[in-house]
């Protein structure tokens, strides 16, 4: 397992439940076929996740449209792209949500506490204006913070970033091989669509507003162990084993 994952999701914090409720959301929608169980696992999951952390229920949304699109079209590329952008074209403009305005807020204060604090892992993060366009616009520079970004700006290299590049290494691989060696069959179709949607957003979320490695390795900690987990299960490793027989 992941350094970070058991850094985060293994004592009593609030990383621990998400990851709970993660898994139970995933287990009701996905696996279970008893409608009583399925339907009580499921409120009693989202209720949690919406305590606890409200954009994940958000971002809990593309996820659960791909899996009903996907009964009707069995292109899986063609729904995660089209749910992925017509949610968030919904939400930006969206008058009931000011979504936009929140995200700003949201990084005004983390700029704020990383400069009270002098955080060491603070690294320079492009100001968002609240404006639709400029979050879509820097979508390839949230989700670099969140995969790739492993050091603050005047952060020396030591153990924890060193481990933590190696864990963005290892999990962009998995995706990779998730997609280039993939498991066939509805089921991992309909898990992939949904995990990796979720993941998504929630990437977005966090890479848009957090200014802090420190702060993006906790918060996307129960995201990264379901991605982790996923990609393991999604991966056909003996297609891999029949090629390095070779």
């Amino acid at each position: 397992c992941l350094p970070s994952i058991l850094l985060f999701t293994s004592n009593g914090i609030k990383e621990t439940l998400i990851v709970f409720f993660l898994t139970t959301f995933f287990t009701s929608i996905l696996l279970l076929k008893q409608k009583g169980i399925k339907t009580l696992l499921f409120i009693i999951s989202l209720v949690g996740i919406l305590i606890l952390r409200l954009y994940y229920v958000l971002a809990l949304i593309p996820g659960v449209l791909a899996l009903f699109s996907y009964r009707h079209v069995k292109k899986p590329m063609l729904i995660f792209t089209s749910v992925n952008i017509l949610f968030l074209v919904g939400l930006f403009f969206n008058p009931w949500i000011n979504i936009s305005e929140n995200l700003t807020n949201r990084q005004s204060d983390m700029l704020l506490v990383a400069d009270e604090m002098n955080v060491s892992s603070k690294y320079t993060q492009t100001t968002i204006n609240g404006e639709p366009l400029n979050l879509l616009l820097k979508i390839p520079e949230a989700l670099y913070n969140v995969f790739i970004r492993f050091k603050g700006d005047y952060q020396e290299m030591n153990l924890f970033t060193f481990v933590y590049r190696l864990e963005n290494i290892i999990i962009l691989i998995l995706i990779i091989l998730s997609f280039t060696f993939p498991k066939k069959g509805d089921t991992y179709i309909k898990l992939k669509l949904f995990i990796f949607s979720f993941c998504l957003i929630v990437s977005l979320f966090i890479g848009w507003t957090v200014p802090i490695v420190g702060a993006i390795v906790k918060y996307k900690a129960p995201m990264i162990m379901l991605l982790y987990m996923s990609s393991i299960l999604l991966i056909d490793w003996s297609k891999i084993k029949n090629i390095l027989k070779y």
